[in-house]
């Protein structure tokens, strides 16, 4: 019996896209709060599917060594948040500073409070929400990552782990002036704290392909500051990126035919369907061995 091989080359051209696309929907931030221990924010929640509540938390402690965490943050009476990180800064000479990223899976289609308590009363503090749809409803936190310093330039690193994943980074500094989002980033918010804090909210929307993502900002000198920042997965996950070209082989054993010693598979066609796309790659006759 005759033995043949094919060697089948296909490169799969896989659709890159999310099944469902996060979108920004709004954005709501406080007014200048000074010497309070908790802030209440109104914020209307339009329909939408896969809704989410995105938060930035920036506070400014009155004492050189501590800041304030925020120990509960609740949105309508009933509806929990949940906390992704907070980061600080303290020491050098400046009041402590301290940001926070938090989050809300199907926030209530309403116009409500967001009421944020801290731990303590605070120089200077400021609540951010950036509303989205398309996110994952379970455990919809992707990556996150913090940083802080004493430059000009806040800078902090995250990589995602979804395809089309939603960044939101929360930045404060210490120089007059504010902050200055840094480029590929759609500014949220800009403020000024008081006489002296910028605080800033920013986000990538899709970050795509899934991976390293820098969040910086600029302020006008080497002053303190401190930046949260974490990505949210699509409700309908995401494609995997596209493949190398890879091999098949197939081998077979002729004589299905009796009257044709050359009988057996003369053409394969490799498919693969995903999300919205689908390609088709055709192979003819292989090499007989």
């Amino acid at each position: 019996m005759m033995r043949r091989t094919l060697l089948l080359i296909v490169a799969l051209l896989l659709p890159t896209s999310s099944w469902a696309a996060l979108a920004h929907v709004s954005h709501t931030e406080s007014t200048d709060t000074a010497n309070v221990s908790s802030i209440t924010l109104a914020v209307t929640v339009p329909a939408g599917t896969d809704r989410g509540m995105l938060v930035c938390v920036h506070e400014r402690s009155s004492s050189t060594s501590a800041t304030n965490a925020v120990t509960g943050m609740v949105f309508n009476g009933t509806q929990s948040l949940a906390k992704v990180r907070d980061d600080s800064r303290v020491g050098g000479g400046y009041r402590g500073l301290r940001t926070e990223g938090w989050y809300l899976a199907a926030p209530t289609v309403t116009t409500a409070n967001l009421v944020t308590t801290f731990a303590g009363v605070n120089a200077q503090a400021s609540v951010s929400v950036d509303l989205v749809t398309g996110m994952t409803q379970t455990s919809p936190i992707d990556s996150h990552a913090g940083a802080q310093g004493e430059t000009a330039s806040p800078t902090v690193t995250i990589t995602t782990v979804a395809d089309n994943a939603a960044i939101l980074d929360c930045a404060m500094g210490e120089a007059d002036g504010g902050l200055a989002v840094g480029a590929g980033q759609t500014m949220r918010m800009d403020r000024v704290l008081g006489a002296t804090i910028g605080v800033g909210a920013s986000t990538v929307i899709p970050k795509t392909p899934a991976g390293a993502e820098v969040m910086n900002w600029t302020q006008t000198g080497l002053f303190a500051w401190v930046t949260s920042t974490f990505s949210v997965v699509p409700s309908g996950g995401s494609d995997p990126n596209p493949v190398v070209p890879g091999q098949v082989t197939l081998t077979w054993t002729n004589g299905t035919d009796p009257g044709n010693p050359a009988s057996g598979i003369l053409n394969t066609t490799a498919r693969r369907c995903t999300g919205t796309g689908c390609a088709v790659a055709t192979a003819g006759p292989g090499i007989g061995s």
